[in-house]
Order: C-alpha cells, then sequence, then structure tokens
C-alpha cells in the first residue's frame, strides 16, 4: 500500500531503478460506465489507487487500493 502514496518509499517512476519483468500483451485498464443522469448514477471510478493492464472498473467504486492484471469490478461494487 505505501506504492499509492503521492511520494512512495519505493518508486516505479525511477528510472534509475529498472525494473526487469516479463510483459504479458495485455490491453491497458478501462474505466466505464458515467451514468450521471440516472438515479443511481453507476461510475467506474479508481481514487488513490494503482490499476494495471486488463483491469476493468465497470460501473464500481476502488478507493486505495491496487488493482492486479485482469481483475474486474462490476457495477455498484465497492472496494475500499
Amino acid at each position: 500500500m505505501d506504492l499509492i502514496a503521492v511520494q512512495p518509499p519505493f518508486n516505479l517512476y525511477d528510472i534509475s531503478w529498472p525494473i526487469r519483468t516479463f510483459h504479458a500483451s495485455l490491453p491497458p485498464p478501462k474505466f466505464v460506465f458515467a451514468d450521471f443522469f440516472d438515479k443511481q448514477s453507476r461510475r467506474g471510478l479508481l481514487w488513490t489507487g494503482i490499476s494495471v493492464r486488463a483491469a476493468i472498473v465497470s460501473g464500481g467504486r476502488v478507493e486505495r487500493s491496487i488493482l492486479s492484471p485482469n481483475v474486474r469490478v462490476n457495477s455498484w461494487a465497492d472496494v475500499p
């Protein structure tokens, strides 16, 4: 969870620390549904978190979390 801090102790964006790993050929993360005009207001949102390839947030809400590859958060789900 330290990775989602504004200034994490281990910075994944520091180019002087190369990360050597296998990158699967997966699509980018996707956030869908923004029904602002209906009464239940279904939205795909991620707040203060990290999402990786092939993760889909489809109408759910994710807060302070790190999503793994190929994970799906469905409508009206709440991941605190």
